[in-house]
């Protein structure tokens, strides 16, 4: 049998975590598919004791890359962080390709995952409403299938998209306005699912340089636009980055549960409703594991939320914000 060649060319972004990176290579050669095109994207060090760990990673790429067939390296010089990185390591490829299907180095896939890419990027390339493809599910077992559904959480634990829908990348706004024209009510028409937004919206207004969450940005986008993601009613991908040790900063007890979720894999020949219409009564399963395992919804922060919106929204009154500030 003929080794599948994954046509769309793959992104893989890194920092500073060489397990993290000898794991997400391993699971790419694991594959045993062949790549068109892959590109290594490390973001710079912050300091000296930090470049010695970014050397590590680059150490690994380059014992890795022999095993590939075309590979193009993107070194940072300097720590642009994690939202700046993606944001522009996407425009760099999406510059010279058509389509481009993006990972993080704590990121696991199933090989079926980039058949499942290709073949809904060829499929949906022509579809206005269609923004990216998705490699989860959250589906209960019961629903599972090999078909796709589409979603208004674009989750981006694997995904694809083409350069024409990333050109539609919100990079600034201003958080009043969004408000003010009522953009995300209109979307989710779902209170919960508005407050949780809003909050992200307000976290990337107040954000620290470098501490911005660029999916936020893309989500907002695709608000913009009315527009969905496809997603497999199987899992094809995991977070593998939910560890306390990891990620102490931002870990939460309620990871727990999406650390149960694993890879599976689909028969992609027997999907055919490339016609679906939006299910909400499927997207409430993305939505309750957000809410499962967001801090958002903890009761105490829904509550200071309440209290705070309105302070937070006029004091915003009058400002802009720009991906570069």
């Amino acid at each position: 049998m003929d080794t599948y060649t994954v046509k769309t060319p793959v992104l893989v972004i890194f920092y500073n975590r060489d397990q993290k990176a000898k794991n997400i290579i391993q699971n790419l050669i694991n594959t045993t598919y062949k790549f068109s095109k892959i590109y290594f994207s490390i973001d710079g060090p912050k300091n000296l004791e930090d470049q010695k760990k970014v050397d590590k990673v680059i150490k690994i790429i380059d014992s890795f890359k022999i095993k590939f067939k075309k590979v193009e390296l993107i070194i940072r010089k300097e720590n642009l962080g994690l939202q700046k990185n993606i944001i522009q390591s996407i425009d760099y490829v999406l510059l010279k390709n058509e389509t481009v299907i993006v990972l993080e180095d704590d990121h696991i896939v199933s090989p079926k995952f980039f058949d499942f890419c290709d073949l809904m990027l060829e499929k949906f390339k022509d579809n206005e409403k269609i923004f990216s493809i998705a490699g989860t599910c959250y589906l209960p077992d019961d629903l599972k299938k090999d078909e796709i559904f589409l979603t208004k959480f674009p989750d981006c634990v694997g995904w694809a998209t083409w350069r024409n829908k990333w050109g539609k990348l919100i990079r600034k706004f201003s958080f009043f306005e969004i408000y003010k024209k009522k953009l995300i009510n209109k979307y989710y028409k779902n209170l919960s699912m508005e407050h949780w937004f809003y909050e992200y919206l307000y976290r990337e207004c107040t954000a620290l340089k470098n501490k911005g969450l660029w999916s936020t940005w893309w989500q907002l986008s695709i608000i913009y636009e009315n527009g969905l993601t496809v997603n497999p009613m199987r899992n094809l991908t995991i977070h593998d980055g939910l560890d306390k040790d990891e990620n102490a900063v931002h870990f939460d007890e309620s990871y727990a549960i999406k650390k149960k979720i694993t890879c599976e894999t689909i028969n992609i020949n027997k999907i055919s409703n490339y016609n679906r219409n939006y299910d909400q009564n499927l997207d409430k399963y993305n939505f309750e594991i957000i809410k499962k395992t967001d801090p958002v919804f903890k009761f105490l922060n829904r509550v200071k939320w309440i209290i705070k919106f309105i302070p937070r929204l006029y004091g915003l009154k009058g400002s802009e914000k720009s991906i570069n500030n």
